[in-house]
């Protein structure tokens, strides 16, 4: 008998963030996962206009909360994530995140 496993990936995306908190967890917004090739990795901040503030290819590197160096305002921005699974299959997720000041 054989037993197969599935690698199924498991995204966690948290819904606020305050760049300013004493919890250096909360301080950078990022998706968090398993099962994820980082080598097929993207994440995109963008503002309501739909302007990119922020782009990484980066698994573990956050939005900052910043653009250009400068602070952004308290709001809702949208978040468009993509990677490939561990076992090859493609996975995208987009959403909205709330900065918190």
């Amino acid at each position: 008998n054989t037993v197969e496993a599935l690698q199924r990936p498991k995204l966690y995306v948290p819904s606020a963030f305050n760049p300013d908190s004493d919890n250096s967890d909360n301080r950078t917004f990022y998706p968090r996962g398993v099962f994820i090739n980082s080598q097929d990795y993207t994440f995109i901040i963008f503002n309501r206009w739909g302007e990119q503030l922020f782009l990484s290819k980066e698994i573990n590197t956050g939005w900052d909360g910043t653009y250009k160096g400068v602070d952004s305002p308290q709001g809702v921005y949208t978040y468009f994530v993509k990677f490939t699974t561990s076992d090859g299959r493609e996975f995208e997720k987009r959403g909205t995140v709330t900065l918190i000041k």
